[in-house]
């Protein structure tokens, strides 16, 4: 309890960090729709097209956060976000995803958890997918493991970083 309660402080104090250091180099992002202002300081676009883009943390911020990964598919809300969920949490390893319905960029969404079997302390795969204009948008932290026993460079990612980002999200339809 003491622990989760000094990780709740130390991410909170991170993110005013963050955001009182803000940097004046900004670059933008587009998928879609979808459209993500981020802090080139922090953040490189690792590569993109027109369905899909990946950001890497860079600098200090790669100690504690993963890449995140977005992407537009056709389809309805709930099973094709089943599907990316599958295709970025591939095979035996994880369990079905769990849903929750929540709220992204300001539309409904549903957010899944996808649990590995492992034994060991692995990290919970996170998606959260929305409809914009007839695509599903997903936006995920990349952090698949290939087995149990893997090296897993950022085992429990800030919170607080990819919440600044996400902050920067907004569609552009309507």
């Amino acid at each position: 309890m003491l622990t989760t309660t000094i990780r709740i402080i130390l991410s909170a104090i991170f993110a005013a960090l963050l955001s009182a250091h803000a940097s004046s180099e900004s670059a933008e992002l587009r998928v879609g729709n979808l459209v993500l202002s981020y802090d080139a300081v922090r953040w490189r676009l690792e590569r993109s097209s027109v369905d899909e883009a990946v950001l890497e943390p860079i600098g200090e911020l790669r100690k504690s956060q993963d890449p995140v990964r977005f992407v537009k598919r056709k389809g309805a809300l709930a099973s094709t976000c089943r599907a990316i969920a599958r295709d970025t949490w591939p095979g035996d390893l994880y369990a079905d995803p769990e849903a929750t319905p929540t709220e992204f960029v300001g539309r409904p969404a549903t957010r899944l958890a996808v649990h590995t079997r492992c034994r060991n302390a692995t990290p919970v795969g996170r998606i959260t997918c929305a409809e914009d204009d007839g695509s599903i948008y997903a936006v995920m932290s990349v952090n698949a493991i290939s087995d149990c026993r893997a090296d897993i460079p950022v085992l429990y990612p800030d919170p607080a970083p990819l919440d600044l980002l996400l902050d920067g999200l907004r569609f552009t339809s309507r």
